[in-house]
């Protein structure tokens, strides 16, 4: 069950960066950035406020879901900030 404690965080991300892409292109770089904060916060309260596993589990998936909106558009929005004579 520890493993699937890790795991879930990591399964969460996997989903979330699938469909990142296609909403930043929706919505626009910054707002998919404050989404992905809002959900990594809110798994976050989730986790903390957990008192049974299954409130653990979901607290933890709602996080990774957050980090897969980070892992994916905040490259691309730093991307942007550089100028090309930097690279």
């Amino acid at each position: 069950m520890k493993g699937f404690i890790v795991a879930i965080f990591e399964l969460g991300a996997l989903v979330t960066s699938v469909i990142a892409g296609w909403m930043v292109d929706c919505i626009g770089r910054v707002p998919a950035i404050r989404i992905g904060g809002a959900v990594f916060i809110l798994g976050g309260i989730l986790q903390t406020a957990s008192s049974n596993t299954v409130m653990l589990l979901l607290g933890r998936l709602i996080a990774g879901f957050g980090v897969g909106f980070f892992s994916t558009v905040i490259p691309m929005y730093v991307a942007e900030l550089g100028r090309a004579t930097n690279a």
